[in-house]
């Protein structure tokens, strides 16, 4: 029957002969005649209840190895699609003799595909409706109308994970294998009886029994999924989910736990050894490796009677059962490669730059090729197999997009194909020199926090949720008007402590020991906002979890601009060493370079930030107890002004001993770029600090402009208004004259008057005013005073 079954194997695929050993049961699901379904190794074929070639639809449309082997199998397939409300499902009622169902054996493997939702997801991505809990897409049980033995996979009740059962309870044995169990046993491993609960051999979980959103390991997500399960001589049961063996939840698990596993956002996940059956259940009072009697194999539901129960809806696929248990490897060898994912790390580059394109292909190992068109060529010489990631960086002269195709061994003409999308960004002023990190201007303006182009791949801009209130506490793209986007922080009104943070992975462009680069971007410092802040730019290694993280003498490389109040002037700080050990810049301290005035609030700064990262030490036995090898270099200039170094080899201020257990423990590589943002201000804290053009040196350190100011309206005028009718007030009495105004702007106001407009002689009669009223004294013989207000 083997040889039966390789012959009728297309000659376009290299068959993998061990996948036939012992195989014992293939299921394609995809062909109904006369009420059955084929099975084309030993003609076990299905009957089928409330299915027929009107319940065929869209099956695993992937390669299958196995499934391949036959000469009905097509990429495009059909399967049956099981609806519990048609109490439909498929079986097979073994003769004596046969090998089927396969948990009667003393070894064997059974592999599938299955597209079920459940445990909170709508549907599955083929428009299935949800599966109740507790369904059955698989199961061996006996004939008619009898609950134990039982052997089940389907949904859980908790979650998305897959629930495997196996049932011996009361079983005593039906013929040909006779033993009787000595006392009987239920599940919880009580003599006698019938209550407790079964013996639940593994629960694989999404997450967790409270959380019904699919997680790691999700089966029952409503996407496709690879299942299997072998069973040993030994009795060691394994589960493997799309190829990795996962350990899951076993009910006798507890003294088999041989790790945790932190999962970096606050939970933990158990793994535990193999997933052994107890000795009470697998071995008789003979001492042999106690074997079910089973007689019956269903797809889709119980078929303990006619009528059969628990159905389930959704889809499976390929199935195929051995007489033997697969290694892992060859479980593996099952299942295609995979193209997870295919990105450009940023979404444009410079004309004539290149664009890092990165892909993620499970068992990539299994690829006969991994190309990228576009003269880019084969790409699998630079895929980790051990994480299924590459790299490459590809020319771009126009907006370019670029497809990756990834074939399988065993079926050339099989090929899984993504596609994306890099726009070439063309000025004339651009320098060579420069790679584009962000400009803004390929996203749209948005109110929940910067996600750029890739996001959900780890590619573009990051905003955290977990530590702050609301959508306005995170860097927003600005939209002025095209090309114009800029990013500023979204705060709220009377709203206090409105933070913003946001995260930018380097990738491909991480900035690691040996090596040095420049990194540059504008800042323009809104002239109509006096809200106190402390604003952020750091190149980090640090971990990504909160605010508070980066704020002050603790972000890596970069710079910090603080206003304490709201007239005070704006310093320009940087810091030196572990919690600025070594030393802290301050714009208005510095008498050479800086200025007592701040920097200048309506005006864009180019800076540079020139980093040489080296190595770090640490022994907290010497003094100091941690050094820290990566120096900085500050620069910056007014648009068409000098450029001015304030900064020259500062230290990197990251804390290689006195970090947050939380975020961890500062890598050596700077892979991201941090933007902060912090106010204590009760009001509106909008748009305070503008930030756009960020750019990183091809290699090295570079002085040049990247590009021309081609962002930042120009600011508009502040406008004092005072204001007439009640809000002039003059009281003869007193002899004095109340003026009321209000402004476009933040102050300070100065006053001032002159007796005469022809000519004009303006004497100042106060000045430094943060309020916007004033009286003034009115001097004897005074007839005709006029006043004017005036804002810096």
């Amino acid at each position: 029957m083997f040889a039966a079954l390789a012959a009728n194997t297309p000659s376009s695929y290299a068959v993998n002969t061990n996948l036939l050993t012992k195989l014992v049961a293939y299921y394609l699901l995809n062909t109904v005649s006369g009420g059955t379904s084929p099975e084309y190794v030993n003609g076990y074929n299905l009957t089928l209840q409330n299915l027929s070639a009107a319940s065929l639809g869209t099956g695993y449309t992937n390669y299958d190895p196995v499934a391949s082997m036959n000469a009905n199998y097509g990429l495009n397939d059909k399967t049956f699609v099981f609806l519990s409300a048609n109490s439909s499902y498929a079986k097979y009622t073994a003769n004596v003799g046969d090998l089927v169902p396969v948990s009667n054996l003393r070894e064997y493997t059974v592999s599938m595909w299955v597209c079920v939702a459940s445990g909170g997801v709508a549907t599955n991505v083929l428009g299935d409706p949800a599966a109740a809990d507790d369904r059955r897409w698989y199961a061996e049980q006996f004939f008619p109308n009898n609950s134990n033995p039982l052997f089940v996979v389907g949904t859980q009740i908790e979650d998305t994970g897959a629930h495997w059962f196996i049932r011996s309870q009361g079983q005593r044995g039906f013929p040909p294998y006779g033993y009787a169990q000595t006392p009987d046993y239920n599940g919880a491993g009580s003599a006698g009886g019938t209550s407790g609960p079964y013996p639940n051999c593994c629960e694989q979980q999404s997450t967790s029994t409270t959380d019904a959103s699919p997680g790691p390991g999700s089966v029952a997500d409503g996407a496709w999924h690879h299942l299997a399960w072998t069973m040993d001589t030994n009795g060691s049961f394994s589960v493997f989910v799309d190829g990795v063996y996962n350990s899951g939840k076993n009910q006798f698990s507890s003294n088999r736990v041989a790790s945790v596993t932190d999962n970096g956002d606050g939970s933990f996940t158990t793994n535990y050894l193999p997933s052994v059956l107890p000795d009470r259940v697998m071995k008789n009072q003979n001492g042999e490796r106690y074997l079910y009697t089973l007689n019956t194999v269903s797809f889709g539901g119980l078929a303990r009677t006619v009528a059969g129960s628990t159905f389930v809806d959704g889809r499976i696929d390929d199935v195929c059962m051995w007489a033997r248990a697969l290694s892992t490897n060859e479980i593996n060898e099952v299942i295609p490669p995979k193209l997870n994912s295919f990105v450009s790390e940023f979404p444009e580059a410079l004309q004539g730059d290149t664009a890092p394109l990165r892909w993620n292909v499970t068992r990539a190992q299994n690829a006969a090729s991994i190309r990228i068109d576009k003269g880019v060529g084969e790409v699998s010489s630079l895929t980790d197999t051990s994480t299924g990631i590459g790299v490459v960086h590809a020319p771009v002269y126009s907006n370019t997009t670029f497809t990756i195709s990834v074939a399988y061994t065993n079926g050339v003409g099989f090929t899984n194909t993504l596609s994306v999308t890099v726009n070439a960004y063309t000025n004339k002023t651009a320098n060579p020199s420069w790679h584009v990190l962000s400009r803004f201007d390929n996203i749209g303006a948005t109110t929940g926090g910067i996600i750029g182009p890739g996001t959900a791949a780890g590619i573009g801009w990051a905003s955290p949720a977990s530590d702050f209130a609301g959508n306005g506490d995170r860097f927003n793209v600005r939209n002025l008007s095209s090309p114009t986007n800029f990013v500023a922080t979204e705060g709220g009104l009377n709203v206090t402590n409105r933070p913003a943070l946001s995260l930018l992975s380097l990738n491909s462009y991480t900035l690691k020991p040996g090596q040095s680069n420049t990194l540059f971007f504008r800042l323009y410092i809104a002239n109509t906002n006096c809200t106190p802040f402390t604003f952020g730019v750091a190149i980090t290694s640090k971990g990504f979890f909160g605010l508070g993280d980066y704020i002050g003498n603790q972000g890596g490389v970069g710079l910090q601009l603080t206003r304490l109040g709201g007239l005070d002037p704006i310093d320009l700080q940087a810091f030196s060493g572990a919690g600025a050990s070594q030393g802290t810049y301050s714009y208005l301290g510095d008498p050479q370079n800086g200025s007592p005035a701040g920097l200048q609030k309506a005006t864009v700064y180019n800076v540079w930030i020139d980093t040489a990262v080296g190595p770090v030490l640490v022994d907290t036995n010497s003094a100091p107890p941690q050094t820290n090898g990566t120096l900085y270099s500050i620069y910056i200039s007014t648009n068409g002004g000098a450029r001015i170094g304030l900064v020259t080899n500062f230290t990197s201020d990251l804390d290689y001993i006195n970090f947050n257990p939380t975020v961890g423990i500062p890598g050596t590589n700077f892979d991201r770029l941090v933007l902060t943002y912090d106010t204590t201000f009760d009001g509106t804290g909008n748009n305070v600090v503008l930030v756009d053009d960020i750019y990183l040196s091809t290699s090295g350190f570079n002085s040049t402009l990247p590009v021309a100011v081609l962002t930042f309206n120009p600011a508009a005028p502040i406008v004092v208004t005072i204001l007439g009718d009640t809000n002039l007030v003059y009281d003869a009495g007193a002899s004095s004259f109340t003026l009321n105004w209000v402004d476009t702007g933040c102050g300070p106001y100065t006053v001032k008057k002159s007796a005469s407009l022809s000519p004009a002689n303006w004497v100042d009669v106060a000045s430094g005013l943060t309020a916007t009223t004033y009286t003034d004294s009115i001097a004897p013989g005074d007839t005709n005073v006029f006043y004017r207000i005036t804002s810096p």
